[in-house]
């Protein structure tokens, strides 16, 4: 069973330098001073959520804690606040984070946004260094589907205003590098990652910090290599991530490097290893992450399935991973990157059932979703499908218009090489007179 433990309250408020007990705290504030005093030791000593409550109540006591210190001007208590322990038990295993990590690793980024833009607003024309806390949102911003370009241009701006010996100039423009491969722009992004990561490679400095940057960077290097169909260094790349991470107990950040080997092997129709790495990656998602990760694992499993050609079993898992994310994310589908992915996933084994219509609708609304969430790399991704549809309906015309706008786009970002050109050609091959079930 997955529980988060939480530091001792009264050490945590000796930490802050507040003592319920202390006459002299009651005799030199005032009035408003003591009620803020007094909210902080309720929400810090008195908040108990209940086992089961929602990932954002497990830690509200320290969002809401920090709030108030903001009212009090108390900077350095909150950036204890944004650092202290939180750990993940789940039967013998633990994850230990910090409050901020455990917001992003938890999908609470717009959280994260919220508790950052406080302490901008309290802080903006003082003379603390508010450059960590503008990091954390642009973070924060950079893990939300529709605000990424937003993030580039947080992070670009933070670039421009940090010094450049700074360790956080590298984490800010590593960061930027990885928000524009978010956002399609592969050339730019990748020229900055290999830069970067020379860069990191001549700095002695071994902490903690540098060293999970570097796992970014080469995780992202990896993300490129697959969709550049040039899968022996996006081997390697995730080989070097996953043992950096293992080396530093960064669990949490085992479950993308895992999951993207399997993608690999699905790819090399490796079916039995893909699913090795799928599984694996899956265990520490459901031991340490959340349904939407436990729910993305499985939406490459179904993958593998439609592979396999086994088109109801990919489709049962499919239709449970949409139902889930909707119930998610609520009203807004937007939020989601994994929504469209799922409904292009869903036309594509409607196109393998020989439900043409259906498929062409899926394909329709995922290239769709994804052009209002500014994703590039999945438009043309869900364009390159949609064409095949189209020619299966013997809309032989707009079939080839839609297959070149997407061969267009992959060559805008620098992707259509001769590998992915070929593997793209036996894709739609393989589901025109083929056996309808290959996937890129």
């Amino acid at each position: 069973m997955k529980t988060t433990v939480l530091m001792s309250a009264d050490f945590i408020l000796a930490k802050l330098n507040i003592n319920p007990n202390s006459k002299i705290l009651y005799s030199q504030v005032t009035e408003s001073e003591l009620d803020d005093y007094i909210s902080i030791i309720n929400w810090i000593k008195n908040y108990k959520p209940n086992s089961n409550a929602q990932d954002i109540d497990q830690v509200k006591g320290y969002t809401e804690a920090i709030y108030y210190l903001c009212t009090l001007q108390k900077f350095q208590s909150i950036e204890y606040l944004l650092s202290i322990n939180i750990t993940i038990v789940n039967n013998s295993l633990s994850l230990p984070l910090s409050l901020s990590e455990y917001l992003l690793f938890r999908g609470l980024e717009r959280q994260l946004m919220d508790v950052c833009d406080e302490i901008i607003d309290y802080f903006l024309n003082t003379e603390n260094n508010l450059t960590r806390i503008y990091m954390l949102r642009a973070k924060a911003q950079a893990g939300i589907a529709n605000t990424r370009q937003a993030a580039c241009d947080f992070f670009q701006e933070l670039c421009v205003n940090i010094d450049k010996s700074s360790e956080y100039y590298i984490e800010a423009a590593a960061n930027l590098a990885i928000a524009q491969v978010y956002s399609g722009e592969y050339k730019q992004g990748r020229e900055k990652l290999y830069y970067y990561l020379n860069e990191l490679g001549k700095n002695s400095n071994s902490s903690k910090n540098i060293t999970d940057i570097k796992s970014d960077i080469l995780e992202h290097l990896a993300w490129i290599a697959i969709n550049s169909s040039n899968f022996k260094d996006a081997i390697h790349f995730y080989n070097e991530t996953i043992e950096i991470r293992e080396e530093y107990g960064l669990l949490h950040k085992l479950i993308s490097p895992l999951l993207h080997q399997g993608v690999i092997q699905r790819k090399l129709k490796n079916y039995d290893k893909a699913v090795t790495y799928l599984e694996k990656a899956k265990e520490i998602a459901q031991a340490f992450g959340t349904e939407r990760q436990t729910e993305w694992v499985e939406h490459h499993l179904a993958y593998v399935l439609l592979n396999q050609g086994k088109y109801n079993l990919a489709e049962s898992l499919c239709l449970s991973c949409i139902d889930r994310a909707i119930q998610e994310q609520g009203s807004s589908i937007y939020g989601n990157s994994g929504i469209p992915d799922y409904y292009e996933q869903l036309g594509l084994i409607k196109l393998a059932q020989r439900k043409i219509d259906e498929a062409i609708k899926y394909l329709e609304m995922s290239r769709d979703l994804r052009m209002t969430l500014h994703n590039k790399h999945g438009v043309a991704s869900s364009l390159q499908h949609l064409s095949i549809a189209l020619w299966n309906k013997k809309n032989y015309i707009k079939s080839i218009k839609t297959f070149c706008t997407a061969l267009k786009l992959f060559n805008q970002m620098r992707i259509l090489n001769m590998s992915r050109f070929w593997r793209t050609i036996n894709l739609v091959l393989e589901w025109t007179i083929g056996k309808r079930r290959k996937t890129m």
